[in-house]
């Protein structure tokens, strides 16, 4: 029977059958299958020149910080685009591991936190995760050819008479 008004809205959000969705599940399974050293890798990074790491105000934990990493370098989003996004999606927060109630982390928050991801934090995270792809069958593992050929950079040097055009009231 169809109603006027919908009473009240499922507390429970629905899952999203869209092929993003999936792929963030999926990831998400592999980075919860990751060892505990990844973790313990991140964390390290984070607390970095924190003078007591027990004491203080939480921050973003390690997990938190690893995924919106993923997430940012996926989609390309600047932090102010990753915060708006980790506040409207239910899937982005899903994949976070953000719940309903839970305050999402502010952009200059973001970009504090990841920016203490390091380089050499990465790589051995990267590597246990092309491990798992292998593992699984879903990659092989072989090193992909990086070319390094410099191309001719597409823009020239201004002319003299350009500027005096630029210049020139119009």
């Amino acid at each position: 029977m169809r109603t006027k008004i919908q009473a009240q809205p499922s507390l429970v959000p629905p899952r999203i059958a869209h092929d993003h969705a999936r792929d963030l599940a999926e990831m998400s399974r592999r980075l919860v299958a990751l060892p505990a050293e990844a973790m313990s890798l991140v964390f390290a990074d984070l607390v970095q020149g924190v003078a007591n790491p027990d004491k203080g105000r939480g921050g973003m934990s390690a997990d938190l910080t690893l995924r919106a990493l993923v997430l940012k370098q996926m989609r390309g989003y600047s932090y102010e685009a990753l915060a708006f996004h980790l506040l409207d999606s239910q899937t982005y927060r899903s994949f976070a591991g953000l719940g309903l109630g839970d305050k999402t982390p502010s952009a200059s928050a973001l970009q504090r936190n990841i920016k203490r991801i390091r380089s050499p934090t990465l790589e051995p995270i990267t590597r246990m995760l092309v491990a798992n792809a292998v593992d699984d069958g879903l990659a092989r593992g072989r090193l992909v050819p990086a070319g390094c050929a410099r191309l001719a950079p597409a823009w020239r040097h201004p002319t003299a008479s350009s500027l005096l055009l630029a210049a020139a009231p119009g």
